[in-house]
């Protein structure tokens, strides 16, 4: 069996707590988010943005035609979180327009990080695209709007 002094000992949890804390600013600096952003139309559609973190710590201001108005903070379970980050991973990447030229359909952004996908209307979007909104508007009604 090896002996360690006590300087030693000491030295290896200091490097080993500076090791652990290094890896937790790594995961933080990592974390992707999700925005999801509804825009006006000419009648009652609900307005607000709702942002997601790969952590599950959510974000939601509601503007107008919601039941909560202003600025909500949550944690969304890691079960959904992750259904949404997976839905995410499966939509098609190279298209960020879907537009049907309709006039009262209110305009959808999705943005991750820093991509930005613009949906008007539901024609010619892809179902699971289509699956991806559905799951967090879902997530919203549940979770914020108590719907």
């Amino acid at each position: 069996m090896i002996k360690f002094s006590k300087y030693t000992m000491v030295t290896y949890i200091v490097i080993s707590i500076l090791l652990i804390g290094c890896k937790s600013n790594h995961d933080t600096a990592s974390s992707h988010s999700i925005t999801y952003i509804t825009k006006a139309c000419f009648g009652k559609c609900p307005v607000y943005s709702f942002t997601l973190s790969s952590g599950g710590n959510a974000s939601f201001t509601g503007h107008k035609n919601v039941n909560q108005t202003g600025n909500i903070n949550i944690n969304i379970p890691k079960k959904t979180t992750v259904e949404i980050f997976n839905l995410y991973d499966q939509i098609d990447h190279t298209n960020k327009t879907y537009n049907a030229n309709l006039r009262d359909f209110p305009e959808k952004l999705l943005i991750y990080d820093k991509d930005t996908i613009r949906i008007k209307g539901s024609k010619n979007v892809p179902q699971n695209l289509l699956n991806l909104i559905k799951k967090i508007e879902t997530t919203v009604n549940i979770h914020i709007l108590n719907n």
